[in-house]
């Protein structure tokens, strides 16, 4: 090891530093430099964190698959927008804490979603993006941009063909697995360029796909997590007089607490919680 001692000395010129002369010294280290350089180490090594305990949600083997349109197509494009600007969203944050917790035994977790997909987008690709898949676990969030579609349509129609479509397609998925455990995750919007002058409207508008959600969860008797409550504060701007104008997807935080959600609901249906209340990477649960 080279050790380096830089010397300045004001009234002296060398080549290209008319300002100050180095004089670069090697000299081997003593046993109390040694001790320096090693202390940082050994107490890093000492505090470093242990692996995050994980309630034991998933079994060993299974294939988690996540389906759905932009929400959690991984951000799959390159913007330097803090919404749009890395590949985290709650699918990632779900499949990086479980993948890497040493108490919850491996799983596989695949992201099959689509950027711009509506209820008859994902229909066309379920035999081949999710049957063939063969999933144990299946997590679906589908349908804010049926009401983006070109083509005008009712509202009633739209909502019919959204629950006949979405009512075919859980059903194929049980057919192909008794066994499979599916999720659904209810619709929502956020304030942004497509919602924000029409706010009201927009929300009732998603509500009438949540509701149909609902029934559909309620008829194939699986789960539905509701994500919509988890904006609040985005909703509102600072003196609480309207939503905020910004773009549709969630940030970072908000995606951490849809994570958060997600885990809670999947392990209160499919699994006995742990006791006390639901910890998630190590944290606790509200």
């Amino acid at each position: 090891m080279f050790w380096v001692r830089i010397v300045v000395n004001h009234g002296a010129a060398v080549g290209c530093l008319p300002a100050a002369l180095l004089c670069l010294l090697t000299a081997p280290p003593t046993a109390a430099d040694e001790a320096r350089i090693l202390a940082p180490s050994a107490t890093i090594a000492a505090a470093a964190p242990k692996a995050a305990h994980l309630p034991p949600i998933f079994k060993a083997g299974e294939r988690i698959l996540f389906q759905g349109d932009s929400t959690i197509d991984g951000a799959r494009w390159h913007s330097t927008d803090l919404k749009h600007a890395i590949w985290q969203d709650y699918a990632y944050i779900i499949a990086s804490e479980f993948g890497s917790s040493t108490s919850v035994p491996r799983a596989i977790f695949i992201n099959r979603t689509v950027r711009g997909d509506n209820i008859s987008d994902l229909a066309a690709r379920w035999p081949e993006d999710t049957l063939a898949v063969k999933p144990d676990v299946v997590s679906i969030l589908i349908g804010v941009n049926d009401l983006f579609l070109t083509v005008p349509e009712s509202r009633p129609a739209l909502l019919a063909r959204y629950e006949k479509t979405y009512g075919r397609l859980l059903d194929d998925t049980r057919a192909a697995n008794p066994q499979v455990k599916i999720i659904l995750c209810a619709p929502f919007v956020l304030p942004g360029k497509n919602t924000t002058a029409r706010w009201h409207e927009w929300l009732q508008l998603v509500g009438g796909l949540q509701a149909v959600v609902d029934h559909l969860g309620a008829g194939h008797r699986v789960p539905v997590v509701h994500f919509q409550p988890l904006f609040r504060a985005t909703e509102l701007s600072a003196n609480g007089s309207g939503p905020v104008a910004t773009i549709e997807h969630p940030t970072y935080a908000e995606h951490r607490r849809m994570a958060d959600e997600w885990v809670r609901v999947y392990q209160s249906f499919y699994g006995p919680p742990e006791p006390g209340k639901l910890a998630v990477a190590g944290r606790p649960g509200r």
